[in-house]
C-alpha cells in the first residue's frame, strides 16, 4: 500500500491506471500476467467516485490481495 500511497498525490485512494501498473511492475505482482488480465484487475478496481473514474482504486485492491 505504501508504494501506492507514494502515487496518491491527492489523497483520494486512487491512482492514474499507469500509476498502478508502475507498482505493480515494481513489486512484481504482474510477472506471469497476461496484458488482458492486468486489464481486467484495472477494470475490477477502477474507482467509482466523482471525478476519479479514470483512476484505479488501490484500498479496495490492496484490501482485497490482504484477504
Amino acid at each position: 500500500k505504501p508504494y501506492f500511497q507514494a502515487r496518491d498525490f491527492n489523497h483520494q485512494g486512487s491512482v492514474s491506471i499507469s500509476q498502478f501498473r508502475s507498482v505493480l511492475d515494481f513489486l512484481n505482482l504482474s510477472r506471469g500476467l497476461k496484458e488482458d488480465e492486468v486489464s481486467t484487475l484495472v477494470t475490477a478496481f477502477r474507482s467509482n467516485k466523482a471525478g476519479y473514474f479514470d483512476k484505479v482504486d488501490y484500498v479496495t485492491f490492496c484490501t482485497n490481495v490482504d484477504q
